[in-house]
Formats: C-alpha cells, structure tokens, sequence
C-alpha cells in the first residue's frame, strides 16, 4: 500500500478565495440556500460541514462515506470535510482523498473549492497494513521516530512524530496542501501531566513546527481540535486560554500566522461555547466564540447531534421550514454565529435529511433567539 501512495501524484492546490467563491456561485440560490456559505481568512466555507469519525474499517464503510461526500459536494451543500489520520486506523482519510481525486478526474469539483481538515496527535494504526495503533506504536519505536516516555494514552507531541504523520495525512488524502491541521485533544492529554508551563512551551514548539510546514507549503492552516478546553471553566485542568494560544502563534509566525480555527464539541445539550463566559480577552470575560471572533480564529463544531442522542430529545420545538431532531439540531448549530458545525453522516437515508438543512436559511439572530432561547 505505502509504494502505491509514493507513486500517486498528489492534488496540487488549497483552497482559495476563487475556487470557493466558484463552488459558491455554482449552488447557492439554486441547490442551496443564500446565505449558505460563510466568509472566513479568504476562503468561503459551507454552513455545515461533513464528518468521517465513526463507522467500521470494512469496504461496506467505506462505500457509504464516500457516497455521502459525493452526494453533499454534488448538491452544494458541503466544501467542508473534516477527518484525523487515528479515523477507522487511516481508511477515513484515505477515502476522502480517494473521493475527492474521483470527483475531480471527473470534473464534478475541483481541488481549490474544497476545505480539507485532519487532525493528528493520536497514534493512529494502519487497516490496510492490518496493523493496530499498539503495533504501530511499537514500529515508530523501533525506527526510532518516537520515545515511550513521549507516548501518553496512546497520544503523542513529538515534533518527530508529527512530521511524520503529517507526511503520512498528504499521501493518504492524495494533496499537495493540507487547508487545516488540527493538534488533537493536545490539553486533555497532556496538560495536567505536563503542568502549565511546559505545555504552554511545547505548544510553542509545536506552533513553530506548523508554521514551517505553512513555509514549504504543506499545511495552510493549523489549529487545535479539543473537547473540554474551550468550553470548562479555568478551575478544570483541561481549560486552555485561546488568547495565550494565539499569542504564541503570533510569538512564533508574526502578523500572518497561521493559528486561525479551533474544533470543539458544540450543539443543542452542549452550548458552553455560547453560554458560558470562562475564556478572557484583554482582561475582560469572554465567551468562547466572543473571543475567537476578536482573535479572528473560525470555529467548528463537532457532535451537534451527539452521535445521535438528540434525536427524540427535542420534544415540540417548532423550527421553521424543518421537520426532525436532526435538522433542528443542525439548525441550532449552523445558525449560532461563528461557528460551522461539522456532521457525521454516511447512511443514506441521514445523509439526504441532513443535507436538506442546507436548502433553508440560517436564522437571524431574532427568529434564532426567538426558537431556541424562548421563554418557558
């Protein structure tokens, strides 16, 4: 499998103003509706986003993600997709690049008008090597690429290591460019082993890192994917503060850094992000997307339907123009300003009812506030 990949000549090209603004243009009034796409750092972005974390590593899988990428790219509804190289042991990515080089060869979507996110961190495993994350774990050890004593619950932040799972995300998705690299679940892991000092540093290392990939070209953006960081309060020893994060990205890369976006859990039942004012800027108590939007960093959100358990949950909430749980869960998500909230979906059935959502406009903050936050 890895000689196949050496010979694969990789998709040229990012994401770009231009070709989103074309991806744009080509479905919003006609397949989507206006209002659909989103400005951010150049590029315009889909209100929702497709995810790849969950499913079996078996062909039937397979199949199905890469039909319900096919199908939310065909109907506009998405230029988002968001993977990590730990997905299904790298079968994840390893789809979306093969879709995305299917559906280019075919001239159905070009590489500038899609946004590609993965995520490393985790030691990953490889399906087609038939090789778990253990064995994988004990190979880098012996190539010595990675120390035991910088492996923590399976999680790694070794600049080595990094370097070289990045090389691995750019022949599994095919691409010369990655749009954005999220450092995965970095504070959950490491921060309460590390304290916060050293781990504040070995951001800074990290950081570093990313911006000389930015240099050679590999990676556009970089960023951190975490699931109790941005969203507990400061007494919880996962907390991180984003101003410290993007002061050291401004510390490492200057003005033009590339730290620009951060993926948290966000959704009906886990609104912290909106709710809850623990994060600081400038001295002052923020929220969470309060202060990603001063810093300018986009945010996604993943789990807006929580792997499903909203369904059923969401009693007689009336959304207009949207008839089940998980479209008025997606609803909630993509009309909360700032954020762009990123769905699992492969079964068919789920991928056509999700990608309806797209076909209505987001709510404006009256008819937003007036649905989701009426009075009892």
């Amino acid at each position: 499998m890895s000689v196949l990949k050496d010979l694969i000549e990789p998709m040229k090209g990012h994401a770009t103003q231009k070709g989103t603004e074309r991806f744009l243009r080509s479905h919003e009034g006609r397949h989507v509706a206006p209002g659909h796409f989103l400005g951010h750092i150049e590029v315009w972005l889909s209100s929702m986003g497709i995810g790849t974390f969950l499913g079996n590593v078996t062909p039937i899988v397979d199949n199905q993600i890469k039909t319900a990428i096919m199908r939310s790219i065909e109907l506009g509804s998405v230029n988002v997709i968001d993977t990590a190289i730990n997905y299904r042991l790298q079968r994840s990515e390893r789809v979306v690049g093969e879709t995305l080089r299917l559906m280019s060869s075919l001239k159905q979507v070009a590489r500038d008008q899609v946004f590609l996110i993965t995520k490393q961190g985790y030691i990953p495993g490889d399906a087609d090597l038939q090789i778990t994350s253990e064995q994988y774990q004990k190979d880098l050890i012996k190539r010595g690429l990675i120390r035991e004593d910088e492996v923590r619950q399976g999680h790694c932040m070794s600049v080595r290591f990094l370097e070289h799972q990045l090389n691995e995300s750019l022949q599994n998705l095919q691409v010369e460019t990655i749009d954005l690299v999220l450092l995965h679940n970095p504070s959950e892991v490491w921060q309460s082993h590390l304290k916060k000092k050293p781990f504040l540093e070995k951001m800074q290392e990290i950081f570093s890192f990313y911006e000389d990939m930015r240099t050679r070209g590999k990676i556009r953006f970089y960023g951190l994917a975490s699931w109790d960081a941005f969203r507990v309060p400061p007494t919880h020893p996962s907390y991180l503060l984003l101003e410290s994060l993007y002061d050291i990205a401004a510390d490492v890369g200057g003005e033009r850094h590339g730290f620009r976006f951060i993926e948290i859990p966000f959704s009906i039942f886990m609104p912290e992000a909106l709710t809850q004012r623990w994060q600081v800027i400038d001295g002052k108590a923020a929220l969470t997307l309060e202060a990603a939007n001063l810093l300018g960093i986009g945010v996604f959100g993943n789990s807006p339907l929580q792997q499903g358990d909203v369904i059923g949950k969401l009693g007689d909430l009336k959304v207009p123009k949207l008839r089940t749980d998980a479209q008025k869960a997606i609803q909630f998500a993509r009309s909360t300003p700032g954020i762009i909230p990123i769905v699992g979906m492969k079964q068919p059935r789920h991928v056509e009812e999700n990608l309806q959502v797209s076909q209505v406009r987001i709510l404006d903050e009256k008819k937003y506030l007036k649905v989701f936050f009426k009075k009892k």
